[in-house]
C-alpha cells in the first residue's frame, strides 16, 4: 500500500508531469507500472529515474522510448 503514492511524489518533488499511468498485477507482490512523464530533457528524465531506483518500493525502472 502506498507504493504508487511514492513513486508519485518522487516525480512531483523533480518537477516531472505525469501524463498517463498503466498498472498490470503480475502476481500478488507485484504490479507493473508504466508512466508516461512529461520532462525537460534527458538529464531530467535521468535525475527522475535516478530517485525511483532508490524507492524500497521500486525494483526496476527503466526508460521504455527514446
Amino acid at each position: 500500500p502506498g507504493s504508487l503514492a511514492q513513486v508519485a511524489q518522487v516525480i512531483a518533488e523533480n518537477d516531472g508531469n505525469i501524463d498517463n499511468v498503466k498498472m498490470s498485477r503480475k502476481s500478488p507482490e507485484s504490479t507493473e507500472v508504466t508512466i508516461d512523464l512529461e520532462v525537460w530533457d534527458l538529464k531530467h528524465l535521468n535525475a527522475i529515474i535516478s530517485q525511483l531506483k532508490a524507492k524500497s518500493v521500486v525494483s526496476r525502472v527503466h526508460r521504455a522510448n527514446g
